[in-house]
């Protein structure tokens, strides 16, 4: 069915990357069968496509899909404005997500707000500190699928760069605990594990919030002799501050 107009359309439905001569050859044998289509089912199928190609990054092209699309579509407009934004359009891509704020679903409202905060923190426009807390309040709003794990992604890229190892612990156990990080999966519990260690081993932080972060993220702890040393040393801390 390499060739078969209707099963090259399905295939960008079930979610195909299109880059390269492979994409490339993919889009053309289906544009027939989506012209075929007509109203509600065309537009998925042209939404579909430009997805396809942003997800390899070709915004410019996607763009030229999208441009068949109603400009009344708040689907289409999340998509408009995040290829605008990449593509250096910040004033056009900011009005697109704007009117997804006010029109779109739950799930559009919160990827439009994603992409702002992530556009204005790239720009300097949004600083760290703001970026997180909108982050927060977006998280704490929508959770689940690519919106949620890529806010979290940013959030922990943030603290790391502003070296906050607390914050850093809280956005990448959140990360760990509730998505398939597929074979990055191993890395980032290495990486979680010694945040951990050096935030609960740290003399200089109160043994109260050592505890605390040490019971919050238990579960993600290390095995074996690193975390007997690791308790060891913490109830030695309890027992010296009069904690028994």
């Amino acid at each position: 069915l390499i060739a078969d107009p209707d099963a090259c359309a399905w295939r960008i439905r079930a979610g195909a990357v299109i880059d390269g001569a492979e994409g490339s050859a993919l889009l053309k044998c289906a544009v027939p069968a989506i012209l075929a289509h007509h109203g509600a089912e065309r537009e998925a199928f042209m939404l579909d496509a430009a997805t396809g190609l942003m997800r390899s990054g070709h915004h410019d092209r996607a763009l030229r899909f999208l441009s068949a699309l109603r400009d009344n579509s708040s689907a289409a407009n999340l998509q408009r404005g995040i290829a605008l934004l990449t593509t250096g359009q910040h004033e056009p891509g900011k009005l697109r997500l704007e009117r997804v704020l006010l029109s779109g679903t739950p799930a559009e409202r919160a990827a439009a707000e994603f992409a702002l905060i992530r556009d204005g923190l790239s720009r300097g426009a949004i600083k760290p500190g703001e970026a997180v807390k909108r982050i927060d309040v977006l998280t704490f709003r929508w959770r689940g699928g690519e919106v949620e794990r890529a806010a979290l992604e940013l959030k922990w890229q943030i603290a790391e760069r502003a070296h906050d190892p607390v914050l850093a612990l809280v956005a990448s156990a959140t990360l760990f605990r509730h998505f398939d990080l597929g074979a990055q999966t191993g890395a980032t519990l290495t990486r979680i594990q010694a945040g951990l260690q050096a935030l609960v081993n740290d003399p200089k932080r109160p043994i109260a919030q050592a505890a605390g972060l040490f019971w919050e993220y238990r579960d993600l702890s290390p095995t074996g002799a690193p975390g007997d040393l690791l308790v060891s040393t913490l109830a030695d801390r309890l027992s010296g501050a009069g904690l028994h």
